[in-house]
């Protein structure tokens, strides 16, 4: 963790947002319309579920929830600027803690735990380590939900290189794999959500997208590659339940 110190230490400014604070709210409208297409239909319904956000960032998530009315949300991230932003966003359920060390005491204490771009960030010891405590900290028959770069994405690279503190990539087999591995049951792992702004950008976005995916596809046949579940979008939305 030494190298990555000063790179969380101003995360907002480096890395996490490369636009003025004085933006921040429209950013925070643009993550959120993202979450409502892959994270809200996965979540219960049930307002009173308590939820804990790792990896919370400026608390776009914590934003979007509260105003839905869920009441026991509750965030942590390791970047002390990047909640300074999620407080003067009246977010108070929010503390500075290392994931790993936040959970080891929780025993199922959460119906549902939301990560967020978090688990590219560890090792693949410090992911199997996380996912056991994700799985010790739900409650019976909890919901973990993850988004996370796709390294079968066109261009990949990107996304997961774009971040010097990524440590790992994943695709569609090997997360349902650790998350089996990690004790989890129900696994879906399913295609990120997809949107450039403005209608006319996002419609010529649509048309050279089904191109992009249908040559890839091409090119996974030609290699003698399956291409029944292989995900091609920039990241990965993983769903899961604790198993029994």
């Amino acid at each position: 963790m030494d190298f990555k110190k000063p790179l969380y230490q101003d995360y907002f400014n480096t890395q996490a947002s490369r636009v003025d604070r004085h933006e921040i709210k429209d950013k925070v409208t643009w993550n959120q319309l993202i979450y409502k297409k892959e994270v809200l239909p996965l979540l219960p319904l049930d307002k009173n579920s308590k939820i804990l956000d790792v990896g919370c960032g400026y608390g776009s998530l914590l934003v979007l929830l509260k105003r839905l009315g869920y009441k026991n949300v509750h965030g942590i991230d390791i970047s002390h600027d990047q909640l300074q932003i999620a407080k003067s966003l009246e977010l108070e359920n929010t503390e500075c803690a290392n994931a790993i060390d936040f959970l080891r005491d929780k025993k199922e204490a959460f119906d549902v735990i939301v990560g967020i771009d978090i688990i590219e960030h560890f090792s693949k010891a410090e992911l199997m380590e996380f996912l056991n405590l994700v799985n010790q900290a739900l409650k019976e028959n909890g919901l973990a939900v993850l988004r996370t770069p796709n390294g079968d994405a066109p261009f990949g690279s990107t996304y997961y290189l774009g971040d010097f503190t990524h440590e790992l990539v994943l695709n569609a087999f090997s997360a349902e794999q650790i998350m089996l591995a990690s004790g989890f049951k129900d696994v879906l792992v399913a295609n990120s959500f997809i949107k450039a702004p403005g209608i006319v950008k996002n419609a010529i976005r649509s048309i050279i997208w089904f191109f992009i995916a249908l040559f890839s596809k091409i090119v996974l046949f030609a290699s003698g590659k399956s291409i029944r579940h292989t995900l091609l979008t920039p990241n990965l939305i993983i769903k899961a339940r604790k198993s029994q």
